[in-house]
């Protein structure tokens, strides 16, 4: 494969930005688009000089591809993703991977079946900064970190109209605000501290009664415990009438307190003597390049493909949302692990 032959299926939320990164990228050859607004993919299928379709099946059928870009919400294309798989295109889904787990395992193990990938596309945002935190002992040895707290808020303000029709409909999104808004924020939590062995969460609606159990978390309230002792306590909010979003974390790591905010580390250490560190967020276009990069790598087969852990890490972030979910409902802690079944590439 010399270039990957790709579609993108969804015009939504961050589809254009992915757009505009695949077609500047001569790695990529866009061979079509597709979306339910006929108008707006006849326009940009002009622009850009590929085919447009307003019917998922037609496009899956008639466009040849390697590679599907999904920013479609599942409960709307997820037999076309089952039809794209069984056609041998490699599944590049915008996060989150799944609406559960039984169903990312089905996609996975399907994908496996065909002989191709389904990866999960993420734009950590903010969570990015997570990984700056403990990024300042490379090289310093292994210092114990034994609690962390983190508080983000969203607000999804007008961005995407179309989200007020579904997203809160558990039904139809699978989850709320931990699936969407923090999934970029457990999977980095993962990334550092590995898998929790214990998952407590309390979920809450924005009405309560009956109504409550077909509307997903606007708030919600995590703890997690790894085999090293350390606790992860996460609080995640959603707002439809904000814009902004924050994030604020404070990691308790040997002798020192590490305390983010507004892109800034403030370090406290054992004696009381405090440093500060600014930190930078790359913006949403670079993020999404440097994502773009690693998956055409891996995927053109410039790299070993066995380091390309994006499936591994994507079923793991999944356990652990299924377990909180679960322990949401029981009222009691959940063991992630003994979720943690069914086929994923090694």
């Amino acid at each position: 494969m010399e270039v990957i032959r790709t579609g993108l299926l969804g015009l939504g939320g961050p589809a254009r930005l992915l757009l505009e990164v695949v077609c500047k990228d001569d790695r990529f050859q866009l061979v079509g688009l597709a979306d339910r607004d006929a108008g707006l993919v006849r326009r940009l299928a002009s622009e850009l000089g590929c085919e447009g379709y307003d019917d998922f099946r037609q496009f899956l059928i008639n466009c040849r591809m390697d590679c599907l870009v999904v920013c479609e919400p599942l409960h709307r294309c997820l037999d076309h993703i089952k039809l794209g798989i069984e056609r041998g295109i490699n599944i590049l889904k915008l996060a989150p991977m799944a609406r559960g787990l039984p169903e990312a395992q089905e996609l996975v193990g399907a994908a496996s079946h065909a002989g191709t990938r389904y990866d999960v596309l993420m734009l950590p945002g903010q969570a990015q900064a997570i990984g700056e935190v403990f990024a300042l002992d490379e090289g310093q040895g292994l210092r114990p970190v034994f609690l962390v707290s983190c508080t983000c808020e969203y607000g999804l303000g007008q961005q995407d109209r179309d989200l007020a029709s579904w997203m809160p409909d558990r039904a139809l999104a699978g989850g709320g605000v931990l699936l969407y808004q923090g999934y970029g924020l457990v999977t980095q939590l993962i990334r550092q501290l590995g898998m929790p062995s214990k998952v407590y969460c309390q979920a809450c609606h924005p009405r309560s009664g009956k109504a409550s159990a077909y509307l997903s978390e606007d708030a919600v309230a995590m703890v997690m415990r790894f085999p090293n002792n350390c606790a992860v306590a996460v609080n995640l909010i959603r707002y439809w009438d904000r814009s902004d979003c924050s994030l604020t974390m404070k990691v308790y790591i040997g002798d020192q307190i590490r305390i983010l905010e507004d892109q800034q580390i403030l370090i406290t250490d054992g004696p009381g003597r405090q440093v500060a560190r600014s930190i930078k967020i790359d913006l949403p276009d670079t993020q999404a390049r440097s994502a773009i990069n690693e998956y055409a790598s891996s995927l053109l087969g410039s790299e070993d493909e066995q380091s390309y852990d994006n499936t591994k890490l994507h079923i793991q972030v999944m356990v652990v949302i299924q377990a909180a979910y679960i322990s949401a409902q029981t009222g009691f802690p959940e063991d992630p692990v003994s979720l943690f079944s069914g086929p994923t590439r090694s």
